[in-house]
């Protein structure tokens, strides 16, 4: 068990009782338990494709009538039976039902200019996303023949990012289970190696008062306690 609390983090699960958006999605408290973080990445939705199913800086350009993707295509080798990707501009309403003047309408709400940006901003689960599952095996290795990825992420949000970019307060809001922590956070932890593979994970019960927070350095291997209660993360480690 590591001992040393060596950094504290601002974050936000889903609420302590049910309920549903005003998108229809289910909000509900956060699973607790014990996990361990499998990897960090751009995340891709198949749930939500009008806004991520499009990955956080893939490229854009607007011919004034039209957005376009830069996507990536199948395309059959010569000679061969299989497939290899090539990317190409593709128009947006072939991947998502979002217009053109709702994306720029979006874009002002989040920056505050009227215009379609050059990159895709708008994915929910933000520039980076870091995932866990239940280590079944107990080897801290994700076995995906046997284990799942939980369906928790943790994650920075849209508006996060843009009122980090715009040097903004950011307020973490209700998640749907998932956890939300600030863009420049989630980065502090993947390069602090907070979030590296194999790191434990565990999500506290809503009730659980946060522990007094006395920070010491500290060494890996790092734990990433989340306190939904108390809308933190402490990261503890092993004493120097």
């Amino acid at each position: 068990m590591a001992d040393v609390i060596v950094d504290v983090f601002d974050a936000r699960g889903g609420p302590p009782t049910e309920s549903v958006d005003a998108d229809k999605f289910k909000q509900g408290p956060t699973d607790e338990g014990d996990y361990v973080i499998a990897w960090c990445g751009v995340h891709k939705s198949d749930e939500r494709p009008d806004w991520s199913g499009i990955p956080w800086g893939t490229p854009l350009k607007d011919d004034g009538t039209q957005v376009w993707v830069w996507w990536p295509q199948k395309v059959a080798r010569k000679g061969t039976r299989g497939a290899a990707i090539r990317h190409s501009w593709v128009p947006l309403s072939k991947l998502s039902r979002v217009s053109r003047a709702r994306l720029q309408k979006t874009h002002f709400d989040l920056y505050g200019t009227w215009k379609i940006p050059s990159t895709w901003v708008f994915n929910d689960f933000g520039h980076t996303t870091c995932y866990m599952f239940k280590d079944l095996n107990d080897n801290k290795k994700f076995d995906p023949k046997t284990e799942r990825i939980h369906d928790e992420l943790f994650h920075p949000t849209p508006d996060g990012e843009a009122n980090s970019a715009r040097g903004l307060k950011i307020v973490l809001g209700d998640s749907h289970g998932c956890i939300h922590v600030k863009p420049d956070d989630i980065d502090t932890m993947q390069k602090r190696g907070y979030m590296k593979k194999g790191n434990l994970v565990h999500v506290h019960k809503y009730s659980e008062r946060l522990p007094t927070v006395l920070k010491k350095n500290g060494k890996a291997p790092f734990e990433i306690h989340f306190y939904p209660g108390a809308y933190k993360i402490l990261v503890k480690g092993r004493s120097q």
